[in-house]
């Protein structure tokens, strides 16, 4: 189930008027980089809400910005009907956010959390949902990663998965913890020899044998 948005610029009282004028509806997204203001199609969105039937279902909301789409997974959270009329005037979403927790030890040591998803999209009871589904990454080193299906999910959601398990965060970087040198075995037998010969003439000469006596 889609539903498609526009990114819109203006906000407030006086623009949600000529927006509707328009034929179209104000929205907001209520987001991980906080509040996203949209306009939708007053069809569509009227199609949508009915079809959704009063339910909380997590679904994809593509919201184009001039031409570049952007899917976010989110759940209706609200919506305000006109009094006169049986048409929404303003509807709001909430995004669900992937969250990284935990430090990890390739952090530690210079590495980069990269969350490749920011949101996923989820099954569960509208008494289930949340709005953001943490990520342990204590266990995750250097070039490790985490899939879509590897994570615990809270209790009563699960992933809705179609295709390839794909992935959600990654490490990057290369450590600052110093390595040592590798000693091949042409170096290390002559060094082994070297370190004998080290330690014999550190070693006191032996006494000398007395002579035997003269018959």
């Amino acid at each position: 189930m889609k539903l498609t948005a526009q990114l819109r610029e203006k906000s407030g009282k006086g623009a949600a008027h000529q927006i509707r004028r328009q034929g179209a509806v104000p929205g907001i997204i209520y987001g991980i980089h906080g509040e996203m203001p949209v306009t939708l199609r007053e069809n569509e969105l009227n199609s949508f809400i009915k079809a959704m039937g009063g339910s909380k279902k997590l679904f994809e909301l593509e919201v184009d910005n001039k031409g570049t789409k952007t899917a976010k997974t989110v759940v209706l959270q609200d919506y305000q009907r006109a009094i006169y009329k049986d048409l929404v005037e303003h509807v709001d979403f909430r995004e669900i956010e992937i969250r990284a927790v935990g430090t990890s030890k390739a952090v530690k040591l210079g590495g980069v959390i990269q969350i490749i998803r920011h949101s996923i999209l989820v099954k569960c009871r509208a008494a289930n949902i949340v709005e953001h589904i943490d990520v342990d990454v204590t266990d995750l080193d250097f070039g490790g990663s985490i899939h879509v299906l590897d994570i615990k999910y809270p209790e009563g959601i699960r992933p809705v998965v179609s295709g390839r398990n794909y992935t959600l965060i990654t490490i990057s970087g290369i450590s600052s913890e110093p390595d040592a040198a590798p000693v091949s075995a042409e170096t290390a037998a002559p060094a082994a020899d070297k370190g004998k010969a080290d330690a014999k003439a550190k070693q006191p000469a032996a006494a000398a044998k007395p002579a035997a006596p003269k018959k």
